[in-house]
């Protein structure tokens, strides 16, 4: 499970890299849109129509030679268009071959969704790594330096609060009393991904290690459970 965890961090921490891989892209392929075109007004002039009620804007501009260029704009095919007769848009041009005409529309969305996606993968990869690594640290000071109590098994329960693989996580509660006099404390496990009942038919107590300064503050050992839900 732990293996499992660390795996699904990692494939965050890289997914979120092929999302700034593919920013950094965007961002290139726009320099060189920026060296290779020329950015003017342009006004749509008419609306020809297509089968299947789309359709596609012509758009009239003025080149750098001040000569008047008509460009059918295909690749802007929509099927509700966006474009009004007679309204007013920016737009980049090949200086040598002025058919080659877009608008521009969400010059930098692509740039900015992949970054802040990728951004988002990463910080939440990091964040799991990190959380898994402070939950290690904590058990081991535990293992070394915490008390070791023998807590009676009371349940198997579903935790709705913690989703596993789409479904609630399962933790295993546990009563330790010191004696009769004494009020019992309760603790619960770590979260499982599936059902352990059926390796816990031979157990009826399992250690807890507890740092008895701060009670809130404990470990089940279930990692013998982690070794055989592996199998």
């Amino acid at each position: 499970m732990k293996k499992t965890a660390f795996y699904l961090a990692l494939s965050l921490i890289l997914t979120g890299l092929v999302f700034l891989v593919l920013a950094v892209q965007s961002w290139n392929k726009e320099q060189i849109r920026q060296t290779k075109y020329e950015r003017t007004l342009g006004r749509v002039v008419q609306i020809k129509p297509l089968p299947e009620d789309k359709s596609y804007p012509v758009i009239g501009f003025y080149a750098l030679d001040s000569q008047k260029v008509m460009v059918h704009a295909k690749h802007e095919v929509s099927r509700f268009s966006s474009y009004e007769l007679g309204e007013v848009v920016e737009i980049y041009y090949d200086i040598i071959n002025p058919d080659d005409t877009h608008i521009v529309r969400y010059e930098w969305f692509w740039m900015s969704f992949l970054s802040i996606t990728g951004v988002a993968f990463i910080g939440g990869g990091i964040i799991w790594v990190l959380m898994i690594w402070l939950r290690a640290n904590r058990r081991n000071w535990l293992l070394k330096n915490g008390s070791v109590l023998e807590g009676v098994i009371q349940a198997v329960v579903q935790d709705p609060q913690i989703i596993l693989q789409d479904k609630a996580a399962f933790v295993i509660l546990c009563e330790w009393k010191k004696d009769k006099y004494s009020g019992t404390l309760l603790f619960k496990s770590e979260p499982l991904a599936t059902d352990p009942t059926e390796f816990l038919e031979e157990k009826e107590t399992l250690p807890i290690y507890i740092d008895l300064q701060n009670p809130e503050n404990y470990w089940i050992d279930i990692s013998f459970l982690n070794e055989k839900m592996e199998e």
